[in-house]
């Protein structure tokens, strides 16, 4: 049955091959049997594409006939010195073997004789193409004949056979139009625009595969060549986008900030003008805002703005990096980078105070962490407090009491706990029922059981509100354990609710209660 297996395979009868040998019971052959099987299983699985090269190496070894396999196995590998040793005998092979392996193979066998410029071989090898119909005149029969006349050191032969392999569709077709953009920049015949428009071609063509990134790593040095770095920062994303070697990745990325950081840099001493310094940080930041690298450079548009006058833009665009920066950071694209975030808050709140922006400038200054040390923004705060804006100074209380709203209405509980506990353990005499509930809130969302047990006992001092006791006692069995899951939703539902009257008592409240000013 094993003759019959081989028989079928040697004529390309594929199926009725796989078919013999999926019913014989390997653990009854003998084990030169069994050998043989094992390189059948081999040889369909390379057909099938679902191949295993080390499988094929151990299936075939000391198996001359096999040699061609055996080459291609190695060269897949990387196995190269292996491969070239294997060449001569998979050549004189290669007949024997069914035309499907053989057009697996060739390809493979005809790269390793261009490699080792074994031109007796690689000729011999090249005269079997046409007899094998998946192979005839196709872009990887072009490529190679191009590649062999190329390394002869005849480029016009080359550049033809790259040519014709190009007007392909396949990776071959690809790989051909890489080829022909080297062959065009080493002999100065081929216009950087005409490099250009092929490697687009395989840009928008093939992603995904070493073709593909051959093809973006070249388009972005042909780009940069011609001083269009936008472009070739647009293709060294795209290479961020679809690879994730760590490799791949870290050179794409230092490529990249070499020509960031100097776009910037530009911009900033008038390298560029500011219309193509606007324009291209637009593009730049449509495909770079998620990574840090970026943001290390782009503060510079917002500092350049404002040393031209253009308050609005600066603090606009200052405003809205900061932002992106918090969303990069909030998805682990990039490391916090509070220096920088601070940066640009200087600059926002310089601009805020060229125009006479206070207001604007002293909702910027509440979202401040004390202490500040850089003493630029010190400086600036200092001008703001002395203009009439609201400045965060230690001891301020009232800058405390506007930053723990702030947090509150950005349902940052975590923070508004903070901030109105510390409101109001250095101005008690000034916490306000509002105040009061709206700590009662926070505590409640961030599970501060304690601080709802002191507001609890304290509150009734703040307020004649008649339900504030019962509000009070739900928040507090609302943190409590709750003795079954079923009880805990209910004690949750009217915890809920109990809030939302809280939040009403507390609008009520602000309406009619002065809130003493510290």
């Amino acid at each position: 049955m094993l003759g019959l297996a081989e028989l079928y395979l040697s004529r390309g009868m594929i199926p009725e091959s796989r078919s013999v040998i999926e019913g014989l019971p390997k653990n009854k052959l003998a084990d030169a049997q069994r050998a043989r099987l094992s390189v059948l299983h081999a040889a369909l699985s390379l057909v099938d594409g679902d191949r295993d090269d080390a499988a094929l190496l151990d299936a075939t070894e000391g198996w001359e006939d096999a040699a061609a396999l055996r080459a291609h196995a190695a060269q897949e590998m990387g196995r190269t010195d292996a491969a070239r040793a294997l060449l001569t005998l998979a050549q004189a092979a290669l007949p024997t073997l069914p035309v499907e392996l053989r057009s697996l193979v060739l390809p493979t066998l005809l790269d390793i004789a261009i490699a080792a410029e074994d031109w007796d071989t690689g000729a011999a090898l090249a005269a079997a193409y046409p007899e094998i119909p998946a192979l005839a005149d196709q872009p990887g029969y072009w490529l190679r004949l191009g590649r062999v006349a190329e390394r002869r050191g005849d480029p016009l032969t080359a550049f033809e056979g790259y040519l014709r392999a190009s007007r392909g569709d396949d990776a071959d077709a690809h790989r051909a139009r890489i080829a022909l953009v080297r062959l065009g920049r080493g002999t100065g015949t081929l216009g950087r625009d005409q490099q250009r428009a092929l490697l687009d071609q395989i840009r928008w063509a093939w992603r995904g595969d070493e073709v593909a990134l051959d093809g973006l790593s070249l388009l972005a040095e042909v780009a940069r060549e011609t001083g269009d770095s936008l472009g070739a920062l647009s293709a060294l994303a795209q290479i961020l986008r679809d690879f994730d070697d760590p490799a791949v990745r870290n050179n794409a990325r230092a490529r990249a900030e070499t020509m960031i950081a100097a776009f910037y840099e530009a911009g900033a001493t008038g390298g560029i003008g500011l219309s193509a310094f606007l324009d291209g940080h637009s593009h730049i930041e449509a495909e770079w805002r998620l990574d840090g690298m970026f943001h290390a450079h782009s503060g510079q548009l917002a500092k350049t703005l404002l040393e031209r006058g253009m308050t609005a833009a600066a603090a606009r665009e200052a405003r809205n990096l900061r932002e992106v920066m918090v969303v990069a950071e909030e998805l682990g694209a990039m490391d916090p980078a509070p220096e920088l975030a601070l940066d640009l808050i200087q600059t926002e709140l310089a601009a805020y105070l060229q125009s006479g922006r206070i207001d604007a400038a002293s909702d910027l200054a509440s979202t401040l962490t004390l202490p500040i040390e850089d003493t630029e923004l010190t400086a600036l705060l200092g001008e703001l407090a002395a203009r009439g804006g609201t400045a965060p100074v230690e001891g301020d209380a009232r800058a405390l009491q506007t930053r723990a709203e702030r947090a509150f209405e950005a349902e940052d509980f975590e923070t508004a706990h903070a901030l109105y506990s510390e409101y109001w353990n250095l101005r008690p005499s000034s916490f306000a029922f509002r105040d009061a509930v709206r700590l009662m809130i926070a505590a409640y969302r961030s599970e501060r059981p304690d601080t709802v047990a002191r507001l609890s006992a304290d509150i009734p001092r703040l307020t004649e509100l008649p339900e504030w006791d019962e509000i009070a006692q739900s928040l507090s069995r609302a943190l409590a354990p709750a003795e079954d899951p079923a009880r805990r939703i209910l004690s949750n539902a009217g915890t809920l609710a109990s809030l939302e009257r809280a939040t009403r008592a507390s609008d009520a409240a602000a309406a009619v209660t002065d809130g003493a000013s510290p």
